[in-house]
């Protein structure tokens, strides 16, 4: 894991409080890289989209 920083202290927030919830409600996580929008969106029942880190600025 990352060290903590403003500019990815949402993500890793997410990464380590929220996902870990969506994870034990039966949720997955799916990268941003593994979703396809061309895939009915029954493909991602019961999905989190993971959003990536932001772009350098």
């Amino acid at each position: 894991m990352p060290k903590p920083t403003p500019k990815n202290s949402e993500w890793l927030t997410r990464k380590e409080l929220i996902d870990k919830r969506l994870a034990d409600a039966g949720w997955r996580i799916v990268s941003e890289k593994q979703f396809d929008p061309a895939k009915p969106l029954h493909v991602y029942d019961r999905c989190a989209i993971e959003e990536g880190l932001p772009p350098n600025k």
